[in-house]
């Protein structure tokens, strides 16, 4: 159908042509013509020109249905494809609940943050005590998937000054994220080779390397899917299942597959999240093997209103037995957020494994058994944030069951076994971040921790704990300088003949430097325990002393 209408107005006069088959097509042509006529056209002096408004033909114009397109923008989930830098810089958090013993393993190289922009990184370089280094990484994207491979090597000799100080780390890991539309479907598989040498022997012992090396073999996969954008319901869900098998040099395994699935919903400013976990173990001997499995549902509301806040849940879970916990916080914000006063009563429990015993300690020869930590936190504090300054400080009591000691084997000083206490943990915690000078950051954690166990002591966890990281940036961000400071004190031990003791303090500086010499290259000096403190942070087992690492950055 099509219509055709005009109508004149002052010396105007217009003609408008509509055709619904073109408005089918979602297209409307309008063709308007302005014929101004003057003096010597169509008004001729005199003649009088009327404003009426005349239609030849009506018209209905009817728009065709539509459906409506969804704009709502695509969130995707952090990948685990990045193209990482190595900082020398110490965690800004060391205690964790429940308390975890920090691992202080010679010559370790903490990760840089990662750098954006670029697909390779390679960190490669040499040091003293014979100490090979290299961290090769490349990360990609084609189309919807994320993908990366990371290879990375370090390792030490210091023989000629200890008999059979030395360790060796490597290992590779590949990953890759596949996003849909509306999901991402990510996965990884690596393979580690860590040596250690149990080179705390005694003096007169004619042991040779190759008893003295523990070798752990462990191999891991994955899987994960997650949302990658925002459902219509605002909800958020992630499931993720990993599997490992580790194997150390003697006849000791370990095997563990560990499911996980969670979800967040938001109501406004207030969210409802629940994480469901399934945590299973094996481990085995030749003349020992022992099954461990939890699974833990964690359900929790957080509401906030003004500047009061709470998040409300609790664990429950099943190992050994049935267990139901609280988990709770509170914090109120005063002066605009720059003070905020928080409490809370926490609780967790800590699967122990042989590969995370292995991971705190490398020494241990096997656990005799593998118990889970349970740790119930009550805590107040402040935390502070005002231009250039963060504070977070609190004061709290731990209730601790099952908490993994280290005590050493008692016929062989070399090994350690794990050990369990239950009791009470008092426990003042403080972190704070500086920023008053341009391009200069100071940063530190403390923790004091007072020990009521049913154990004669702690053994081996530090009583006192800090640690402190200053850095600076110069020659327009070409030239960082990195400085750290550790420290520890009253590390209690039983020694050979069963006497208690306790372990000089730690006192660990740290310094480094970078130089940028070009967009894509840098060269990187680090100078690590320049005091050459010969500290113990494992009983027999003194630390390497002064060592120096030094080599080249590259980016493409």
């Amino acid at each position: 159908m099509a219509a055709l209408a005009f109508f004149q107005v002052s010396n105007c006069i217009y003609l408008l042509y509509f055709n619904e088959n073109s408005m089918k097509r979602n297209s409307i042509f309008i063709i308007i013509f302005n014929l101004i006529f003057l003096s010597n056209a169509i008004a001729q002096p005199g003649n009088d020109v009327s404003d009426d408004v005349q239609i030849l033909s009506s018209f209905n114009a009817k728009l065709q249905a539509s459906h409506k397109l969804r704009t709502t923008p695509n969130l995707l989930a952090v990948s685990n494809n990045s193209n990482e830098l190595l900082t020398y810089s110490l965690p800004t958090r060391l205690l964790s609940l429940p308390y975890e013993p920090p691992v202080i393993r010679p010559l370790a190289m903490p990760k840089e943050k990662i750098e954006p922009g670029f697909n390779f990184y390679g960190k490669v370089g040499y040091g003293s005590p014979y100490s090979p280094f290299a961290d090769l990484r490349y990360n990609g994207r084609a189309k919807d998937l994320d993908y990366g491979i990371a290879l990375k090597h370090h390792s030490a000799n210091n023989n000629a000054n200890v008999a059979s100080q030395r360790f060796s780390n490597s290992g590779i890991t590949a990953n890759g994220t596949y996003y849909t539309k509306s999901m991402g479907i990510g996965g990884k598989i690596g393979y580690t080779l860590d040596d250690y040498y149990l080179y705390g022997a005694n003096a007169g012992d004619t042991i040779t390397s190759d008893t003295l090396r523990n070798r752990f073999n462990t191999i891991f996969i994955g899987a994960e899917l997650f949302n990658s954008e925002l459902t219509r319901s605002d909800l958020n869900y992630k499931g993720q299942i990993d599997f490992y098998r580790m194997s150390d040099g003697y006849s000791g395994s370990d095997l563990g597959i560990i499911a996980k699935a969670g979800m967040t919903k938001s109501f406004g400013d207030n969210l409802l999240t629940v994480d469901l976990i399934n945590d299973f173990n094996t481990y085995n001997e030749d003349t020992a093997g022992a099954s461990n499995n939890l699974l833990s549902l964690k359900p929790s509301f957080t509401y906030k209103k003004a500047d009061f806040q709470i998040r409300a849940g609790v664990n429950a879970g099943l190992d050994s037995s049935f267990y139901i916990l609280p988990d709770v916080e509170a914090s109120y914000s005063l002066s605009g957020g720059k003070f905020i006063v928080i409490a809370g009563w926490e609780s967790d429990v800590i699967k122990n494994s042989y590969r995370s015993t292995i991971d705190v300690n490398p020494f241990i020869f096997a656990p005799l058994e593998l118990r889970n930590s349970r740790v119930q936190k009550q805590y107040g504090g402040i935390k502070v944030a005002l231009n250039g300054l963060n504070v977070l400080a609190t004061i709290g009591n731990k209730s601790v069951r099952n908490l993994q000691l280290y005590v050493n084997d008692t016929t062989d000083l070399r090994y350690f076994h794990t050990r369990y206490a239950s009791g009470n943990i008092f426990n003042i915690h403080g972190e704070a971040t500086l920023n008053f000078i341009k391009n200069l950051e100071i940063g530190g954690t403390i923790d004091l921790n007072t020990y009521n166990l049913d154990e004669a002591r702690a053994w081996h966890l530090p009583n006192f704990e800090s640690n402190i990281t200053a850095k600076y940036s110069a020659l327009k961000d070409k030239l960082h300088i990195k400085g750290e400071l550790y420290l520890a004190n009253s590390i209690p031990y039983m020694d050979e003949n069963g006497v208690e003791n306790v372990l000089n303090g730690v006192f660990d500086l740290s310094l480094g430097a970078d130089y940028s010499i070009t967009k894509n290259i840098a060269v990187f000096l680090d100078l690590n325990n320049i005091t050459a403190q010969r500290y113990v942070r494992w009983y027999r087992y003194p630390n390497f002393g002064f060592n120096i690492l030094g080599g080249v950055k590259a980016r493409f």
